[in-house]
């Protein structure tokens, strides 16, 4: 691989810093795909249904979505396009894109990617500030919230960015965000109360988000079955995932144990929306 797979951050996981933040995405869907990355293409159809029932819940398709940790508009691309996962990581891995420069590739991905629901509005959120200038270039997000939750709260011009939003969704940011973004975010959009979709690491715990959150009425649920999230990028990753479970007793084998991380969904729902009407096909993951 093309980065030092050795070195580990304070979650445990290969830092790959270095990836999110450089003007193209060409490096992060490269390691993407060394890594075998699945989660956004697993956790997609939970947002569609998602997005269909807020839909018809509010009798309107227009909906407004957070994604926290955006990076370079991967779950924009799923849901805004007909573009898959597997798509995207073999376009970046072809020669003729290989030297391209930010503007040519912005010029060439907007044309490829074709935009087809503009019913969903994208707030990408994320600290790549590259990441997110690129994703609204090709339309990937329709807007973006650069900066730190965790250090600052939302300046007057970012909380009417995302006034009125109607989900909050993530797929592996969390455990670098903790309830201090979620606390932020559901206090500067007031009254309104997002459905949330987190898809977490099992190495990372939820409760301190859960424990918050039910202070504004929110009640969350944990699917049973974790899914595949990607491969571990070398044995010291593998064995400091292995480390942690042991330590949170949770038992590994037939996932971690096999050579890859797993992420549990977490849908937390606002007083006034029961779990019971849920579509059957999230329902069936709990």
């Amino acid at each position: 691989m093309n980065f030092d797979t050795t070195k580990l951050d304070a979650t445990g996981k290969v830092v790959l810093d270095h990836i999110y933040d450089q003007e193209t995405p060409l490096h992060f869907y490269n390691a993407l795909s060394e890594l075998d990355y699945s989660i956004p293409a697993e956790a997609n159809p939970v947002f569609v249904k998602l997005i269909s029932f807020i839909q018809k819940l509010k009798n309107d398709q227009t909906i407004k979505l957070i994604d926290l940790g955006s990076s370079y508009g991967v779950n924009g691309a799923l849901l805004k396009t007909n573009k898959s996962l597997d798509d995207l990581l073999k376009r970046y891995k072809a020669p003729e894109l290989k030297n391209s420069t930010s503007n040519e590739l912005i010029k060439k991905d907007k044309n490829w990617y074709e935009i087809e629901n503009n019913s969903i509005i994208m707030v990408g959120a994320d600290v790549s500030k590259h990441a997110l200038d690129y994703a609204l270039k090709t339309n990937l997000i329709n807007k973006k919230l650069c900066g730190n939750l965790e250090q600052r709260t939302l300046t007057e011009n970012e909380t009417q960015a995302i006034e009125n939003t109607d989900l909050i969704i993530s797929t592996g940011c969390i455990g670098y965000v903790s309830h201090q973004t979620i606390k932020e975010l559901l206090n500067s959009l007031k009254p309104k109360q997002p459905i949330m979709a987190h898809f977490v690491l099992r190495t990372i715990s939820f409760e301190k988000i859960e424990q918050e959150i039910s202070k504004n009425g929110y009640k969350t649920y944990k699917s049973k079955i974790p899914f595949r999230q990607r491969q571990f990028a070398s044995k010291e990753e593998q064995a400091s995932t292995l480390s942690r479970l042991k330590e949170m007793e949770l038992n590994s084998e037939h996932y971690e144990a096999e050579g890859n991380y797993y992420a549990h969904l977490y849908i937390s729902l606002p007083s006034g929306i029961e779990f019971t009407s849920l579509p059957e096909g999230i329902k069936s993951y709990f």
